[in-house]
């Protein structure tokens, strides 16, 4: 496991931000975002758009934390499987934005 996944430094970290703890969500946030960044960057080559996902997926975690489940075997795969697909809808939804404009405009 890597050094920056907190599962492996923190084991209940996890725990402790879905039960509410701001501390560990802030730790959460901090020691996987610039993985995050650059996985999101790998799928789309959009710096804007690959930050405004990752904080939309903490703010969705935080908004859903006591639905989400406590047995997480590894923190940072399940952010980047939530990230990816948060890029793959955002950029679908960007899609279908530009195909309704350019239909307008015809």
């Amino acid at each position: 496991m890597s050094d920056n996944d907190v599962s492996y430094k923190k084991p209940n970290a996890w725990r402790g931000m879905i039960e509410g703890d701001t501390s560990v969500f802030l730790t959460i946030y901090q020691d996987q975002y610039q993985a995050l960044f650059s996985y999101g960057y790998s799928i789309a080559a959009d710096k804007e758009l690959v930050k405004d996902c990752i904080q939309e997926v903490f703010l969705e975690i935080w908004k859903t934390r006591k639905t989400i489940t406590t047995d997480v075997g590894n923190v940072r795969s399940y952010l980047f499987t939530w990230l990816r697909r948060k890029i793959y809808h955002d950029l679908s939804l960007r899609d279908k934005a530009k195909s309704f404009i350019l239909s307008q405009n015809s």
